[in-house]
């Protein structure tokens, strides 16, 4: 059985209600094909450091995260990632920004500012 990931990248979905940025990629194990898109919201603002090489987040990640700790204020996290299965690569890849375009332009204004924080 063949497994493999290849390299995230990045990708924006626009919606009615706005733009969300995202990372994304393709995951295949054996005949099945998984596209996969994610976001993540640190503190009510856009992650930008989701798509930095794994080192250099993780540093920053921990450095942030000591801090906050001193400090006493440690913000809250979400991670938004939707993906969608296909048999044969011949099936369009679009079920994902499909659902996360319906899923955002659907959403009240109070939580759509939640789900896709601030840039």
């Amino acid at each position: 059985m063949t497994e493999s990931v290849a390299p995230p990248e990045y990708a924006t979905v626009a919606t009615r209600a706005g733009k969300q940025d995202v990372i994304a990629f393709t995951a295949h194990h054996g005949n099945l094909i998984e596209d996969v898109m994610y976001w993540r919201i640190t503190g009510g603002k856009t992650d930008i450091s989701t798509g930095q090489s794994r080192l250099v987040a993780l540093r920053f990640d921990r450095l942030n995260r000591l801090a906050q700790h001193i400090l006493g204020d440690m913000p809250d996290n979400l991670m938004v990632r939707v993906s969608s299965q296909r048999s044969t690569p011949d099936q369009p890849a679009t079920a994902q920004i499909d659902y996360i375009k319906g899923f955002i332009e659907t959403i009240p204004a109070s939580d759509r500012k939640v789900v896709m924080g601030t840039k």
